[in-house]
Order: structure tokens, then C-alpha cells, then sequence
């Protein structure tokens, strides 16, 4: 007899299947998702507290000169969202100028006092002519571009806390 007939067909074995996978990928995949997920939190926290000042900023932009009681409002309104409300609705004059400028680094205080400091003054005197207005809306610009709002002493404002001072 010939040995060559007596062969059966070579059977191949089943695939090996890639589910479910080892137990590192899955890991793997748990730690990308909660990187991820915290990526994109701390940037909506970040475009959530940066929100006011973007607003704050744009106002001042938008007109080529605000008046010293515009540029006032817009810095009061603006610190509130940022620092304690008591402590800001409180101030005014030198007090308001020395307040937010100790919000500022130390190269950027001596400007920002110098642009407002006579116009916080002179801010309840009513005056015709408001010759002060220029510096201030320069001086008010700089702050929000250079204040540390999110550092020591700054308290973000949330929906909690807003809806407990109404």
C-alpha cells in the first residue's frame, strides 16, 4: 500500500482571537482616558475663570476712550468675580489702587499706580472734563493683562457661592 494515500488532510487551527485583550492594555486604556479626562477639565476650569477677564479686556478694547467712572465700573465688577466681594465693595480711591496693584508683579505696580492713583482720587469729584481717562483705561488694561488673579488671596467665584451673597 502506498503510505502517500494514507495521509489525511492537514486541519488548521482555529484563529487565535485578539478579545478579550491582556489585562496591561486595559490599564493602559483606563490611564489614557483619566489623563484625558483631567486635560480637558483643567482646560474648561481655566477658560471658565479666564472668562471675565476675556470680557473685561474686549470692553476695554472695543471704545478708543472709556471714561475714568467706565474704567472704574469695569475693574470693580471684574475683581468681584475674582476677590472677595467685601473686600472690593469696600474700597475706593488709593486704597482701591494699592489693592489691585498688589495683584501685580513689582515691575508692572509703579506703572499701574502712577495711571490711576490720581484718577481713583479724584473719582467722586465731579468734574466736567475727565482728563484722566486715557491713563486709566491704559492703566486698567495692563491689570487685566498682567494681575495675578488666580494665585494667593483670589477665591474663582462659583454658582454656590454667588447664589449665598443673593
Amino acid at each position: 500500500m502506498d503510505q502517500l494515500a494514507q495521509l489525511k488532510d492537514i486541519h488548521l487551527p482555529e484563529q487565535v482571537h485578539q478579545w478579550p485583550i491582556a489585562i496591561g492594555w486595559w490599564i493602559l486604556l483606563l490611564v489614557l482616558i483619566a489623563i484625558i479626562t483631567v486635560a480637558i477639565k483643567h482646560f474648561l476650569m481655566q477658560r471658565r475663570l479666564t472668562n471675565v477677564k476675556r470680557q473685561a479686556i474686549k470692553q476695554l478694547q472695543a471704545q478708543d476712550e472709556l471714561t475714568t467712572e467706565q474704567c472704574v465700573s469695569i475693574l470693580k465688577w471684574a475683581s468681584i468675580h475674582y476677590f472677595s466681594r467685601q473686600d472690593i465693595a469696600a474700597l475706593h480711591g488709593s486704597e482701591l489702587a494699592n489693592f489691585l496693584a498688589s495683584k501685580l508683579d513689582e515691575q508692572y505696580r509703579a506703572e499701574f499706580i502712577k495711571g490711576v492713583e490720581e484718577a481713583f482720587n479724584q473719582y467722586y469729584r465731579h468734574f466736567s472734563i475727565d482728563i484722566y481717562a486715557k491713563d486709566v483705561q491704559q492703566a486698567t488694561l495692563l491689570w487685566f493683562q498682567k494681575a495675578s488673579l488666580y494665585g494667593k488671596g483670589a477665591l474663582p467665584t462659583t454658582e454656590t457661592q454667588e447664589a449665598n451673597h443673593d
